[in-house]
C-alpha cells in the first residue's frame, strides 16, 4: 500500500490530538546545562537551581507540517459524566516533563533517575487511597515486579528497600511518610501497566487546598501559575472539601513526567441535570458552587505563538448504547488533514458510539470558550444522528455493549462515588481478569447476574439519596473488598482451582457476614441474661 506525502500529514495531526493528553515531547532534567536562551540561577522561592528564560527560543518539529508550536508544559480538565449513574467526574490536570515547569528537590529526582524498575511514584490524599488505608494521604511506589522474585514474600522483601531510597532517603519533598504495607498488582494491558509491586506510605492528613498551596504551588513555576487559564480552575476545584489531589512522578528515559492534579468525584446528580443537552461547565457548577465562570480561558503561557494542543478540554459521557452526537453549539471538528484545521477551534470526536461519547474540545486560535461554545446534545433517534467521521473508526456488533459480560457494579460504584473509583476497578480486574476467565467463573457470574440485577439498581438509587444508608454499604463492603484481596496472589490455571478459590472465598465471606454477627449477638444475649438473672 502506497502513502500519499498528504495521508502522512493528517496521519501525524490526528495521533498529535489523540495523544495530546498522554504524550510529551523531550525535555531537559535538572542534571543537564542551561539550554541556549536560558541562564542558570537560585529560585527564591525553592532555593533549588534553575534555569531562567532570557530570549524567545522555539524549537520547531522537524517536519514539513510543523506550521504550529508544541510546548512542554500542558493544561489539561476532564469531565466525566455518566448518565446511567447520574454521576460525575471532574479532573483538572497541570502536567509536564520539563523539570523548570514543575520542580521536585533535587535529592528525590536522582533517587528517581537511580532507580531502574521505578514504574511511577504517586502522592494522594484521595480516600481509602489503598486497601486498609481509610482517610490517611498515601504515597504509592510502584515498582515494577519483574526479577523481584517469584513468591510474595520474595517481592515484598525485595521492595522495600528500593521504595525506601526513594521516599526515606530523599525526603519525599519534605513530607514525613511512615511505611503501611506493599500489595502485589497483576499487569493491566489496557492501561499500559506492567506486573507491580506497590509500597505504600502514609502521611498525616491535609486538605486539598493546603496540598496545592503547600506542594503545587511550591513545585509550579511563577509564570504558569501568573498566567492563569486552567491552574484558576483546579485551584477552584479545592474549595470543594471532597475534591482529591495527587503529584504523580513517572519516570521515562532521561526525564520525569510530572503531573498535579485536583478532581471532585460527585454522585447523585440533579435529575434535571441529566438530559440530552451536555454542558460541561454546569457539571463544574454542580460540583463548586462558587464557580460561576460562563467562560473557561486557556493559560497566558501560551499567547505568545500558536500552540492548539497545549490546552485540552475532553468531555466524556457514558450513556445508552443507542446515543450518538446530535449537534455541537460550537464548531465541529470533522478531520484534521493539514495544521490549517487546527486554527479553527470546535469539537474533536474521537469517540461516538456504543454507549461512550468522548470529545476534545479544541481552542484553534481562541484564547477561551464560551459556556455555549461547550455545549452540544446527544440522541437516540437515529434519524437525528450528527454525521461525526472518527479518525480511528470502531466497529461495534450489535451483540457487544459497554459493559463486560459482568455488568456494572451499580453498589460499589454509588458507594465510592465513581467508577473510576480505585475500589470498583478493583472489583471489575478480579472479575474481568480471574473469575471470568474459566468456565464455572463465567456459569457463577451468569447465575450471580440474574439474582443481583434483580434489586442492585434500587439499593444504587437510595444510596445516591441518603449519605447515610451510602455510608454504611461502604463499610460493609470492606470485609468483601479485603478478602477478594487473596485471589491477587492465587495462580489460578484451571477449573478445579478456581472452584477451590472460590468456594474458599464464598465461605470466609458467610463466617465474616452471617457466623461472626450470629456469634457475637448469642454472647450478647448470654452476657444480658446472667446480668438480668
Amino acid at each position: 500500500m502506497i502513502i500519499s506525502e498528504n495521508m502522512l500529514k493528517s496521519l501525524v495531526l490526528v495521533l498529535l490530538v489523540l495523544s495530546s493528553g498522554l504524550a510529551v515531547p523531550t525535555a531537559y532534567s535538572s542534571h543537564q546545562a542551561c539550554e541556549p536562551g536560558y541562564i542558570e540561577t537560585i529560585d527564591p522561592e525553592t532555593g533549588f537551581v534553575k534555569c531562567v528564560f532570557v530570549e524567545k527560543v522555539v524549537e520547531e518539529i522537524d517536519t514539513e507540517i510543523a506550521e504550529f508550536e508544541f510546548a512542554d508544559f500542558q493544561e489539561h480538565i476532564q469531565v466525566m459524566v455518566n448518565v446511567k449513574d447520574r454521576t460525575s467526574e471532574i479532573i483538572a490536570s497541570l502536567l509536564s516533563p520539563n523539570w523548570q515547569d514543575i520542580l521536585i528537590p533535587p535529592k528525590l529526582e536522582k533517587a528517581i533517575f537511580n532507580s531502574e524498575r521505578l514504574h511511577a511514584v504517586i502522592f494522594t490524599n484521595e480516600w481509602q487511597c489503598a486497601l486498609g488505608v481509610l482517610t490517611d494521604p498515601c504515597i504509592l511506589v510502584q515498582i515494577t515486579r519483574e526479577g523481584l522474585g517469584e513468591f510474595t514474600e520474595t517481592i515484598q522483601k525485595n521492595t522495600r528497600p528500593i521504595a525506601d531510597q526513594i521516599i526515606m532517603d530523599s525526603q519525599f519533598i519534605g513530607i514525613n511518610a511512615k511505611f503501611h504495607s506493599i500489595v502485589i498488582e497483576a499487569a493491566k494491558p489496557s492501561e499500559g501497566k506492567p506486573a507491580l509491586a506497590t509500597a505504600i506510605y502514609t502521611t498525616k492528613v491535609f486538605s486539598t487546598q493546603k496540598l496545592v498551596s503547600l506542594i503545587g504551588n511550591q513545585l509550579l513555576d511563577k509564570e504558569i501559575r501568573d498566567s492563569g487559564g486552567f491552574y484558576d480552575v483546579l485551584n477552584k476545584l479545592t474549595e470543594n472539601d471532597f475534591s482529591e489531589f495527587s503529584l504523580t512522578l513517572r519516570p521515562d528515559n532521561d526525564e520525569i513526567l510530572r503531573t498535579i492534579t485536583v478532581s471532585i468525584t460527585t454522585s447523585g446528580l440533579p435529575k434535571e441535570m441529566i438530559s440530552d443537552t451536555i454542558n460541561p461547565l454546569d457539571f463544574i457548577a454542580v460540583s463548586v458552587p462558587n464557580f460561576t465562570g460562563d467562560e473557561v480561558y486557556r493559560s497566558k503561557y501560551f499567547s505568545e505563538g500558536f500552540f492548539p494542543l497545549n490546552s485540552i478540554f475532553n468531555v466524556i459521557v457514558i450513556t445508552e448504547p443507542d446515543y450518538k452526537i446530535k449537534s455541537v453549539n460550537g464548531g465541529l471538528i470533522a478531520t484534521i488533514r493539514d495544521s490549517t484545521d487546527l486554527q479553527d477551534s470546535g469539537w474533536f470526536f474521537t469517540s461516538n458510539s456504543n454507549g461512550k461519547i468522548e470529545g476534545r474540545y479544541l481552542f484553534g486560535t481562541d484564547s477561551s470558550a464560551s459556556n455555549q461554545d461547550l455545549i452540544f446534545s446527544i440522541t437516540n433517534d437515529k434519524s437525528e444522528y450528527l454525521g461525526v467521521q472518527l479518525e480511528r473508526p470502531v466497529e461495534v456488533t450489535e451483540s457487544e455493549s459497554p459493559e463486560p459480560l459482568g455488568g456494572g457494579c451499580l453498589i460499589a460504584t454509588a458507594a465510592f462515588g465513581s467508577e473510576m473509583a480505585p475500589q470498583v476497578q478493583f472489583l471489575r480486574e478480579i472479575r474481568d481478569n480471574t473469575v471470568l476467565q474459566t468456565e464455572s467463573g463465567n456459569s457463577f457470574m451468569t447465575g450471580f447476574n440474574q439474582f443481583y440485577y434483580s434489586f442492585s439498581p434500587a439499593i444504587a438509587d437510595y444510596e445516591r439519596e441518603n449519605p447515610v444508608f451510602k455510608e454504611a454499604v461502604k463499610l460493609s463492603l470492606t470485609p468483601l473488598l479485603t478478602s477478594l484481596t487473596l485471589l491477587q496472589y492465587a495462580d489460578i490455571d484451571s477449573e478445579s482451582e478456581m472452584l477451590g478459590y472460590g468456594i474458599g472465598i464464598i465461605m470466609l465471606n458467610i463466617g465474616m457476614y452471617l457466623l461472626a454477627p450470629a456469634v457475637v449477638t448469642l454472647k450478647l444475649v448470654k452476657k444480658y441474661r446472667k446480668i438480668n438473672f
